[in-house]
């Protein structure tokens, strides 16, 4: 038979309360550090560089390309990929705010209509 639990008004307003800060699943050890070394590297790119990035055998380009992103982010810096073929390489160049404002939007397909 499943447990009931009462709770008093008070109770209940403090569970509904939102969390403060940073929500969600919070970022491994290993990730900071390979961010901060990402960061640390493109700390003195501004618009116009670009650079290179060479994969190791057990780096995924998705996961590289992500970390390279998120340090990006947080040095408020805008970054553009190249596509390239190779899959143990990333092309990428630092862009401007603006220019990242002026790319259009990524399309595809249309969501459904839940309401149909």
């Amino acid at each position: 038979m499943a447990k009931i639990q009462l709770l008093t008004p008070e109770q209940l307003s403090e569970r509904d309360k939102k969390p403060r800060g940073k929500s969600g699943r919070r970022r491994s050890e290993e990730r900071t550090r390979i961010i901060e070394d990402y960061k640390d590297q493109l700390r003195t790119a501004e618009p116009g560089y670009g650079g290179d990035v060479t994969l190791g055998n057990d780096e995924d380009k998705r996961i590289v390309r992500q970390n390279l992103k998120t340090a990006a982010d947080e040095l408020h810096k805008a970054i553009e990929f190249r596509p390239i073929k190779d899959k143990s390489r990333i092309h990428f160049r630092i862009i401007t705010a603006e220019e990242r404002a002026a790319k259009p939007k990524r399309t595809g397909r249309p969501r459904k209509n839940p309401s149909v």
